[in-house]
């Protein structure tokens, strides 16, 4: 099962410094960004095997332990860029947990349907619902500015 989520995240997961513009990246290679395409693109390509670990009843594990991945690479997104994210004045673990669960469940919610649209349809509408933009300034963050598509 873990191995599975490597697979996942690992072509998914991009170094956050070739998507924030930065004046310095004295630490940089120290957080990364979540490509939705590549996730959902993976997801396609592997639909089989995500059809039985994200909807099985007897599996919620997986789920569980892909929100935790990827809830600790929002953190360190979010740790890595503390000064400079806007929260809007929400704590961030309710903003990173509604995010989490609400990429996952897309996934999930695709696979059961069928994939009846393409990752490219699917990264694009989570691409609009959370406002991701191709590339960010580091002085104007968002915490959704950690998906990008």
């Amino acid at each position: 099962m873990e191995s599975l989520i490597q697979e996942l995240l690992k072509p998914s997961l991009k170094d956050s410094a070739d998507y924030v513009e930065e004046t310095k990246h004295e630490n940089a290679h120290q957080a990364n960004v979540l490509s939705l395409t590549e996730i959902f693109n993976h997801v396609a390509e592997n639909y089989q095997a995500y059809t039985v670990v994200m909807g099985s009843d007897r599996l919620p594990s997986f789920n569980q332990t892909l929100k935790k991945r990827l809830m600790e690479e929002f953190e360190k997104f979010a740790d890595y860029y503390d000064d400079e994210i806007d929260l809007g004045g929400f704590p961030f673990e309710v903003l990173s947990s509604f995010y989490v669960n609400g990429i996952v469940g897309m996934i999930k919610v695709w696979l059961e349907k069928g994939m009846m649209y393409t990752p490219h349809y699917m990264a694009n509408a989570a691409k609009q619902v959370l406002d991701s933009k191709e590339s960010v300034k580091a002085n104007n963050l968002k915490l959704t500015d950690f998906f990008m598509v």
